[in-house]
């Protein structure tokens, strides 16, 4: 026990120690010095000669590499109490391959490289153990480049009044991983609870210092280990400095409350903050990033998406430009939610944004549906907005669709986030909307070049977003989609004829079009190629693929739909590999 006193750290989270006994332990710490950083002083630098190495005792240390071609500054580690610093340049007597800062006050036991070479003379295993952790480095490095990821330790800090949606929210997280998680749940509802009633395993841990003490295989195996603990729990500073992520359930008048640890230990923090008030008035701690606001308390909604953001399966919607082939969107959405997955976040091009923006509104897909052949698919109204357009009553049937659907309500007012993009002609370059007006939003996104004028936006000039941006799978990353979803309207396969049953829909030559039909389907042509690429970053891309039709015959909105269906359906297993659907 002096060795584990000695150090203030469970001996089971110094690998460097990993096997040997407390005499051969006190016997390595009597030849270390102690040193204390302050954050963001630097440890040990990049090119320097390696005549040390550094045992992280306290605090926070991040490692990172600079390009000498660019001076780029990659990160390459986050390191945390018990790693070692240093040790590849002294076995190697190669220069220092990294810089090491402190990203908070640290302490440090240093080891001069004569000492080593001492100490590894009277104690052969300490030679294997640095081996052990070089070698673990190497493996890391090894399933980093091939896509492996590590598993992210999550502290999920709960304040007192909502410990049972801190338990739910880990139940959810277990529920919506398609890869195994771990969970150490240390949030008790009640004084007498079991671990048996908290879903835990008799010999599960009990406390964060038996937590990190089992890390290792916790992480073993898995994606994710979550670990549930309120404020006030013992050794929850500790537990700060091993996590990857942060994520707290906090009232308003708790906000500080977690502030202090995580400027000690160099965190930041995703707050969901519970509040009456839209907006806290209280100044926050730098370091907090708000991800959610409730209310009204945390109801299941809310735990629902707790679940997801632990887990990283939150779903991004991003809805390509097609004209009336948006109606294939609407079937993708049903797919999507009659399998039971939830989207957490939409954007949409030109009618892509019509269809997200509703969506976003809580709008179900049979809804959608109704909405754009009821407001949209009359041959009247086809006529009004896509061909006579500014030059006739485009604009203000445009403008009425658009008010009606979406009861003059904002962005403020949806129930997921949404961006509707647009182009900016005076900008040169795509220009995502997120705030003002819904219908204000959607009449920019339709602005077809050609049709209508730029829609006026300050200073910006904006257009259709099909010339610069046909699918916007980058504003679904943004809006802090984990798994993103990606409808291409624009692909180049097609039908000779349709698979579905067309009843008494006329299916007639569609080659011919007025001029003004041309200069769209020239711009959908000169967008095929961006379209597909667009779609193939993302994480589930859908192509449906359609028969004889063209973007303006919204008669055909059925048709559309089915395709919309059959290519979401093909690619549920691809889904379901990366999320699992909870309600």
């Amino acid at each position: 026990m002096q060795a584990a006193n000695r150090l203030n750290l469970p001996l089971a989270r110094v690998p460097l120690f990993r096997g040997l006994d407390d005499a051969t332990i006190d016997d390595i710490l009597s030849c270390m010095q102690g040193r204390r950083y302050a954050a963001g002083e630097l440890i040990c630098r990049q090119g320097e000669p390696s005549d040390s190495l550094f045992l992280l005792r306290s605090g926070v240390a991040q490692a990172f590499v600079t390009s000498l071609r660019s001076s780029t500054v990659t990160t390459i580690a986050r390191l945390r109490p018990g790693d070692l610093i240093g040790e590849v340049g002294v076995v190697t007597n190669l220069p220092r391959s990294a810089s090491v800062i402190a990203r908070s006050d640290a302490t440090v036991f240093q080891l001069g490289r004569e000492d080593v070479a001492s100490l590894l003379a009277r104690h052969p295993r300490l030679l294997a153990n640095i081996t052990q952790v070089i070698g673990g480095r190497l493996a890391k490095m090894n399933a980093d480049l091939r896509g492996f990821r590590a598993a992210e330790v999550v502290a999920l800090i709960v304040g007192k009044r909502f410990a049972r949606a801190g338990k739910d929210a880990i139940a959810a997280a277990r529920l919506a991983s398609p890869q195994a998680l771990a969970a150490v749940d240390l949030l008790q509802t009640r004084p007498d609870r079991t671990q048996e009633e908290s879903g835990l395993k008799s010999d599960a841990p009990s406390s964060i210092l038996m937590a990190i003490e089992r890390l290792d295989d916790l992480c073993a195996g898995r994606a994710t280990v979550v670990i549930g603990a309120s404020p006030e729990e013992e050794g929850i500073t500790l537990l700060l400095e091993h996590a990857d992520r942060v994520v707290a359930i906090l009232a308003d008048d708790e906000s500080m409350m977690l502030a202090d640890m995580l400027r000690v230990t160099s965190q930041d923090a995703e707050i969901v903050l519970v509040s009456e008030e839209t907006e806290s008035r209280r100044t926050l701690y730098d370091g907090y990033r708000i991800v959610r606001r409730c209310t009204v308390g945390v109801t299941a909604t809310d735990v629902a998406w707790l679940g997801r953001h632990l887990s990283r399966t939150k779903l991004g919607l991003s809805l390509g430009a097609g004209g009336f082939k948006c109606f294939a969107h609407a079937g993708v959405i049903q797919v999507l939610q009659r399998a039971g997955y939830s989207i957490d976040c939409v954007a949409g091009s030109s009618m892509g944004a019509v269809v997200g923006v509703w969506l976003a509104l809580g709008m179900t897909a049979s809804e959608i549906e109704a909405r754009l052949r009821d407001h949209c698919g009359s041959d009247a109204v086809v006529n009004s907005i896509f061909r006579k357009g500014a030059a006739g009553d485009g604009l203000e049937v445009f403008a009425r669709i658009f008010r009606e659907t979406t009861a003059d309500r904002s962005f403020a007012d949806l129930a997921i986030p949404a961006t509707v993009m647009t182009a900016d002609l005076a900008g040169k370059c795509p220009a995502p909307i997120r705030t003002g007006p819904l219908w204000e939003a959607l009449m920019a996104a339709l602005t077809v070049p050609g049709l209508y004028t730029p829609w006026a936006r300050g200073e910006q000039r904006l257009v259709d977003a099909v010339s610069l941006t046909p699918v916007p799978l980058d504003s679904v990353i943004e809006m802090g989609a984990d798994v993103t979803i990606a409808v291409n309207l624009l692909g180049r396969e097609t039908l000779q004829e349709w698979p579905f049953d067309c009843g008494s829909l006329v299916i007639a030559n569609f080659t011919r079009g007025q001029a003004r039909d041309t200069v769209i389907e020239v711009l959908e042509l000169a967008q095929l190629d961006a379209s597909a690429r667009q779609t193939s970053r993302a994480d589930v891309p859908i192509t449906p693929v359609f028969g004889p039709g063209t973007w303006r015959h919204a008669h055909l909105g059925s048709l559309f739909f089915a395709a919309g269906q059959k290519a979401a359906e093909a690619q549920l297993p691809l889904l379901s590999t990366l999320a699992r659907p909870i309600s």
